[in-house]
């Protein structure tokens, strides 16, 4: 690309100095090809002046490329006219066939260097409709749609969904056959290649398992893959979307090699199984039974769990510190942003507790907790030892975020800082903590 803009402008410089000694040779329409070149390359060296710390890579964003295709266009025109006025048909010839390669080939170059890339984007955007389908809000998915803040998609593709409108207007091309999301599975003898790299199960994701499939000895691969329960019961979906180079290179399918997310609204119990469906209709069994890791969030406060001592929380930024709705026994007091101008920043200094424990804090959020923090530090050192940030929300309900990574300054008898932040300012984006407790470090639900 260096070499080819250099050239080009080479190209239109000589041209335009040649213009200048010859003028009788010109006509005003080279004027008109020489001025709009021209007038790209002091865009463009101007618009450099402010990336120089951007690197080249800027230069392929898409903004820069209509400008780029105009400069292209008018100095091979230029080009073109210069080498057909040569005397004789073999420069004629060589000189259309050469402008057409300048201008054509590298487009056509650099278009196939992208094309894993505009495949690997489409399958975003289409897992993030799957996601949004199987299970509801899913604040990672949604910059595939558009980069901005997430309620902004979310609000889209809602109201989409509401009048059978863009993607809902096929729904079912999002959706695997909804006889088999509506009835018991069984599990398939056949197995297939792949495995399940991560199981989340918990009142505020839901569950969300992420992995790749193919069929054993191809590289063909499962277009939908459903996650069971014990009994048979249909408790997340998605489909093999996520771009996956690893898996690539195992089964040998290149670039088109996809992984797989599958989403379930509510929580479930395991162990589970996936099943992946073929276009065919075939089937077969991803792995074996596995259980889903250690929630993140817990339902309620488990049994023999004790009241964190220390201090009470500190506001030391908020709009109206005392927005925090309806709040559990056991979770006062609480401080809380819900509603109203949502920024809040507090924290609260915990006492050392003897034997291994892991920290729960009850938390509730707004219905898009975009920019909302909560962070464990040693209060020593001021090192970081656990974080949370939020993307889910859990506005319905209380419920209690488990920070396991906290037993090791506990057993140390260090002291724990918990600090929550919420940037606000819109009133989706709000949250409200209440009193910490230790539970076991081992408990799972």
């Amino acid at each position: 690309q260096e070499f080819l803009g250099a050239a080009l402008v080479g190209i239109t410089v000589a041209i335009g100095l040649h213009a200048l000694v010859r003028r009788d040779r010109y006509r005003p329409a080279h004027g008109v090809l020489l001025t709009v070149a021209a007038f790209v390359i002091g865009a463009a060296l101007v618009t450099a002046l402010g990336r120089v710390n951007f690197g080249l890579a800027q230069a392929n964003t898409a903004r820069y490329t209509t400008p780029s295709f105009i400069f292209m266009v008018a100095t091979a025109g230029l080009l073109i006219d210069r080498l057909m006025r040569v005397d004789g048909a073999p420069w004629r010839i060589a000189g259309a066939i050469g402008g057409g390669a300048l201008l054509l080939l590298p487009g056509l170059l650099d278009g196939w260097r992208r094309l894993p890339n505009v495949i690997g984007e489409r399958d975003m955007r289409v897992g993030a409709v799957v996601g949004y389908l199987a299970g509801g809000y899913r604040p990672a998915l949604l910059p595939a749609l558009y980069p901005l803040p997430t309620i902004l998609p979310l609000q889209i593709l809602q109201r989409l969904d509401r009048d059978g409108q863009g993607p809902f207007a096929r729904r079912d091309a999002f959706m695997p056959p909804v006889d088999l999301r509506a009835r018991w599975i069984e599990t398939p003898a056949d197995t297939c290649a792949g495995n399940i790299d991560r199981a989340l199960s918990d009142p505020v994701e839901g569950v969300v398992v992420n992995g790749w499939a193919a069929a054993t000895g191809s590289s063909r691969q499962p277009d939908w893959l459903l996650v069971i329960d014990p009994d048979g019961a249909v408790v997340a979906w998605g489909a093999s979307r996520v771009r996956r180079d690893d898996v690539g290179a195992a089964i040998g399918s290149g670039f088109l090699a996809r992984g797989f997310d599958a989403f379930g609204q509510a929580a479930a119990e395991g162990p589970f199984r996936v099943v992946g469906l073929f276009a065919d209709g075939s089937r077969c069994q991803v792995g074996g039974p596995f259980d889903a890791l250690p929630p993140r969030f817990l339902a309620r406060l488990p049994d023999g769990a004790r009241p964190a001592a220390g201090g009470a929380w500190v506001v030391t930024a908020a709009a109206d510190p005392a927005r925090v709705g309806v709040v559990p026994a056991e979770a006062a007091p609480a401080v809380g942003s819900l509603g109203g101008q949502s920024r809040l920043t507090a924290s609260i200094t915990l006492e050392p507790l003897a034997g291994p424990a892991a920290l729960t804090i009850p938390v509730r959020t707004g219905a898009h907790p975009v920019g909302v923090t909560l962070v464990v530090r040693d209060a020593e050192t001021g090192d970081i030892i656990d974080r949370h940030d939020f993307a889910r929300p859990s506005e319905t309900a209380w419920t209690w975020l488990v920070l396991r990574e906290t037993g090791g300054v506990v057993d140390a008898g260090g002291t724990l800082r918990v600090e929550i932040t919420a940037t606000g300012p819109h009133p989706w984006q709000g949250v409200a903590v209440g009193r910490p407790y230790w539970i076991s470090s081992d408990h799972d639900r």
